[in-house]
């Protein structure tokens, strides 16, 4: 959006003080301390900016990573803005998921002084945490503004895809022509912050024969509550093997390494 009365009414109730900034990452860990560090920032760049804004003199378009992989209970992206913002200047400029009142997520472009002036950047980073809201996301447009303070900008509104990562193995032994396959696949655990195991995935065990390049499916395969699926059938022939379990609306999918047998 352009310069809202929205974000100035923040500064009539938020401290503007450089304490309540802080970084993303010490704050992040609930809905409460990413709505309150998303409304500090806007309240202290509304301080600064003003209630005006300037005209609007070209675009601001955040580059973020169109998928995600929650593998940890957090992790820094790097992120940067192009357009006519990010040619001969450095924005002041701020993108958000969810509700404006309480965003999920924020990413921020700039930093204040010991004084309590802002100043803008090309770069910045999303903190990533395991509570981050999964699924697909829109980043909304916040407010994007000149460095100097004296004009803004239009800005974009990307997509990014977040889920949990999914790991798979695959192991194979041969007794002569009969050749056993063993799999197993495992998800982070939002819940627990780790992996663990991935009850229930589906996927394919795949075969390609020696001297080609082209997978085949061979057997459907739903692990079990440990996160483990068996498979043996007889195959004299030479080839590699490996597992692909499907992705899900918030697990990512996962492919094994080759076993030859």
């Amino acid at each position: 959006m352009l310069r809202s009365a929205r974000a100035l009414a923040l500064s009539a109730v938020i401290a503007t003080g450089l304490g309540a900034a802080v970084a993303p990452h010490a704050v992040a860990d609930s809905g409460d301390s990413k709505r309150l560090h998303a409304n500090t920032l806007r309240s202290k760049v509304a301080h600064v900016v003003g209630p005006e804004g300037g005209p609007v003199i070209g675009s601001c378009s955040l580059v973020v990573p169109s998928t995600a992989r929650v593998v940890n209970d957090w992790q820094s992206i790097p992120v940067r803005v192009t357009g006519g913002c990010a040619i001969s200047d450095t924005p002041i400029a701020a993108w958000y998921v969810g509700s404006y009142d309480a965003p999920s997520d924020f990413i921020f472009f700039g930093d204040f002084s010991d004084s309590g002036e802002v100043y803008g950047s090309r770069t910045s980073t999303w903190d990533v945490f395991d509570n981050t809201q999964l699924g697909r996301r829109t980043w909304q447009d916040d407010f994007a503004f000149t460095g100097d303070q004296t004009a803004q900008y239009t800005q974009n509104n990307p997509v990014t895809t977040v889920k949990v990562g999914s790991w798979a193995a695959l192991s194979t032994t041969r007794s002569g022509s009969k050749v056993t396959i063993n799999t197993r696949v495992s998800r982070y655990s939002t819940a627990y912050h780790k992996p663990i195991a991935w009850a229930g995935a589906t996927g394919t065990i795949q075969f390609r024969a020696a001297g080609t390049s082209t997978w085949k499916g061979l057997k459907y395969a739903t692990a079990n509550s440990a996160g483990t699926y068996s498979y043996s059938y007889i195959n004299s022939a030479k080839g590699d093997y490996r597992v692909v379990y499907n992705t899900t609306p918030y697990i990512w999918d996962a492919t094994s390494a080759s076993s030859t047998r």
